[in-house]
């Protein structure tokens, strides 16, 4: 990054954008169904990438715009007065005549990288760094921290939907591909409870009946929609709807499953999700009590708000996406090690 002077940077901003700029998780699958879960994955992570990075961008392109400006006003001046606006008459059209050609000139350059991916990439990259130090200056006035903040939160809130929808996306997936035994939902009890359950969670015992309507709308194949039939029985749109769902789905040799899902990251996340969403970024009973509970939250008491910084975000978006790509790969490996032979028909293999 552009050399920033750390007490320049109050909100941290210079973390967002190196998270912004490294390069997504790399998974080598084998399920083809779970390769389309992936692929999804990496464009939404990307897509919040770009969100954090788009700032830094901007600002640099905001100083290109004006550096040819200021070099169309010395060749036909011989001055740049900063006082003086042309908004109109014959100075005005020879100036932004000028300033077209420049910057055609600009976007020729660039177009002339387009088959070369790792120049273009180096070019965006450094005008991510260059525009990241202007956004650091920009932050420091008390009209701009509020936007930052505010972008900060939808960082926050982007992840969250980022692991929410792969999770059940995943999970679907798995079951509709390997339904004997994932299909059956009796694995055991495991998971240590860290929120209060919510309307539409998963209940303590589990009704296993299935709507006809369903399975009709998946032309009466259960063979190989399970997972879709099954996935309205979970909330999967909150933490613990989703833990219930891959508790008693993934019923064996699951550790590395479940030391996933129960990751610390996500209690975070869902907790910073829900005070932003829900409660305006204010600190509320429930969040205060959660605080207390789960390490890595800040504490605060009912009433104060949410105080964010680049640093904070960027570290838990990472964690959160990092477990999430460890979470695809995990299942994946899980339906190649315990795959149905032929031979065993629609038996699920035994245990050891």
């Amino acid at each position: 990054m552009v050399y920033i002077p750390e007490d320049a940077d109050k909100l941290q901003l210079t973390s967002t954008y190196a998270f912004g700029l490294a390069d997504p998780p790399n998974l080598e699958l084998v399920t083809p169904s779970i390769k389309e879960i992936s692929a999804a994955f990496i464009v939404n992570l990307m897509r919040l990438k770009s969100m954090m990075t788009f700032p830094a961008y901007l600002a640099d392109f905001s100083g290109i715009i004006q550096r040819f400006h200021m070099v169309a006003e010395f060749e036909h001046c011989g001055t740049i007065k900063f006082e003086e606006q042309f908004h109109d008459g014959p100075t005005a059209k020879k100036l932004f005549t000028r300033f077209v050609e420049l910057f055609g000139e600009h976007n020729k350059k660039i177009q002339a990288l387009a088959g070369d991916s790792e120049k273009l990439a180096a070019h965006a990259n450094d005008m991510i760094e260059k525009g990241g130090a202007i956004t650091v200056i920009i932050a420091g006035a008390p009209a701009a921290i509020n936007a930052f903040e505010f972008a900060m939160m939808s960082y926050l809130t982007s992840a969250w939907t980022l692991f929410e929808t792969a999770a059940g996306d995943l999970w679907e997936a798995a079951l509709n591909h390997r339904p004997y035994g994932l299909a059956d939902l009796r694995g055991e009890k495991r998971y240590q409870r860290r929120e209060r359950r919510r309307p539409g969670d998963e209940s303590g015992k589990l009704e296993k009946s299935v709507r006809l309507d369903l399975i009709r709308a998946q032309d009466w194949d259960t063979k190989h929609t399970m997972g879709s039939i099954l996935r309205d029985k979970f909330a999967f749109t909150t933490l613990q709807g989703i833990r219930d769902a891959y508790e008693v789905a993934f019923y064996k040799k699951a550790d590395e499953i479940d030391n996933i899902v129960t990751d610390n990251c996500y209690d975070r996340l869902s907790a910073l999700r829900n005070v932003i969403v829900h409660k305006g970024a204010i600190a509320d009973a429930e969040y205060v009590r959660r605080a207390k509970d789960i390490a890595g939250l800040p504490i605060l008491k009912k009433g104060e708000k949410i105080e964010l910084n680049g640093k904070m975000v960027a570290d838990l978006v990472h964690e959160t996406s990092n477990s999430t790509a460890r979470l695809i790969h995990s299942v994946d490996q899980w339906l190649v090690t315990n795959a149905i032979k032929p031979s065993q028909g629609d038996t699920d293999p035994p245990d050891g």
